[in-house]
């Protein structure tokens, strides 16, 4: 039940932290905030950053660990969605024309993106992996699947609909689960980098 419960979680926590609304409608973004930066520059300079992180997370997650690069991902993400309420805030004020934020969208999304590739967006598929009994893990990583795509697809479709009717609301609901889902990642989530099935085991039932 804990190894479902970790799994389905991560899931969760990867799918409402926004990352995939955000990577569709980047261009969207820019244009709603007029930012400084052409939109389709930005959205080349986000995509040429969420590329460069999925390869450091390559190439560190055996070396930092599954757990912290989880933790480092969604504290950062958190952060990243703190300050995107903070700047569609001045756009709904009308204060954002005046403001030294007006060229800041682009640096908050190419933050967001990386820190999403580096831990969120790959590692939940490893850790679910690693938990799961070889009897069972096909099967919970099957409805794990099934699950991420529902809500993507729920995401995807409602993403623009509300960012353009409300995103200071709807960056404030992102915040709310990504800073559950650091707690969740904290108190619940073991590492399972370099152990074995048997120490796994021993650290679910700790």
């Amino acid at each position: 039940m804990k190894v479902t419960i970790i799994s389905f979680g991560l899931v969760f926590v990867q799918r409402m932290t926004g990352a995939g609304g955000v990577i569709q409608y980047s261009s969207t973004l820019f244009k709603m905030s007029g930012s400084a930066v052409d939109p389709n520059t930005a959205c080349i300079i986000v995509g040429t950053f969420q590329l460069v992180a999925s390869g450091v997370s390559f190439l560190f997650i055996d070396k930092v660990g599954r757990r912290t690069l989880l933790l480092i991902s969604s504290a950062v993400i958190t952060t990243c969605l703190v300050l995107l309420i903070f700047y569609f805030s001045l756009i709904e004020n009308d204060t954002y024309a005046d403001s030294p934020w007006r060229i800041s969208l682009l640096f908050v999304l190419c933050v967001f993106i990386s820190a999403f590739r580096l831990g969120l967006g790959p590692i939940p598929w490893f850790i679910s992996t690693e938990l799961s009994p070889a009897l069972y893990g096909g099967r919970i990583q099957s409805l794990a699947a099934s699950f991420s795509w529902t809500l993507s697809f729920v995401i995807m479709k409602s993403f623009k609909i509300f960012v353009e009717a409300n995103p200071v609301m709807l960056w404030c609901t992102f915040t709310a689960f990504s800073a559950a889902g650091f707690l969740f990642i904290l108190f619940y989530v073991p590492e399972t980098n370099n152990k074995s099935r048997e120490q796994i085991r021993r650290d679910l039932i700790d």
